[in-house]
């Protein structure tokens, strides 16, 4: 199997936003990648072109805070769907819409990654990652950071969510729930499921 890539121009914002996030440890960000990374940065990583996800894994390295790669996420989906074929779905996006915005966002900025989102009655749906090679503990964060701030852009700022299975360093898959309350309700999320007996 090839290796697992991620486009240039996700990278580069990606480097943009770790950079930020570091602040003035950010300047010494660079030193920290591989000589490969490095020598891709210098000519330009070009927006279209594909590079070894392991760089992706470099740059988010350097945040050690619970929640460095979840804020990451979200900033990255702020910048991501600010441009490109995403501003116009963002004007009439409702949760409703999730299905189409988000897989194609995720499948855009990581190929070959698959996400399915699968409708939960009356508020909520269940997310499925899959064909996640190369994705580490800050990558899974990083996706649900992407993902809930594609649900808040839906208008869903009252929800809750609940990581059910994978997610985790080598895994390729991961399994998260979510529901969402009108602005008078509580968002509650269904129990978890029981434990199968080997």
């Amino acid at each position: 199997m090839s290796e697992s890539k991620v486009l240039g121009r996700t990278l580069a914002v990606l480097h943009a936003v770790v950079s930020e996030e570091l602040g003035h440890a950010g300047r010494d960000l660079d030193a920290s990648l591989s000589p490969a990374f490095r020598a891709a940065l210098a000519e330009g990583l070009g927006p279209a072109r594909l590079h070894p996800r392991a760089w992706a894994r470099e740059l988010l390295a350097p945040l050690r805070a619970p929640g460095d790669h979840g804020r990451v996420g979200r900033e990255l989906a702020d910048r991501e769907l600010s441009r490109g074929p995403y501003r116009f779905a963002l004007r009439a996006l409702r949760p409703d819409g999730l299905g189409a915005v988000l897989p194609a966002l995720i499948g855009r900025a990581f190929p070959r990654t698959s996400l399915r989102i699968e409708p939960r009655a009356p508020r909520g749906c269940t997310l499925v990652w899959s064909q996640c090679e190369g994705f580490d503990d800050a990558l899974w964060s990083l996706q649900e950071g992407m993902a809930r701030r594609v649900l808040e852009l839906a208008g869903r700022h009252r929800y809750e969510w609940r990581r059910e299975g994978g997610g985790r360093d080598g895994a390729t898959e991961m399994r998260c729930v979510t529901t969402w309350a009108d602005p008078d309700e509580t968002p509650t999320l269904p129990p978890p499921p029981l434990p199968v007996a080997p």
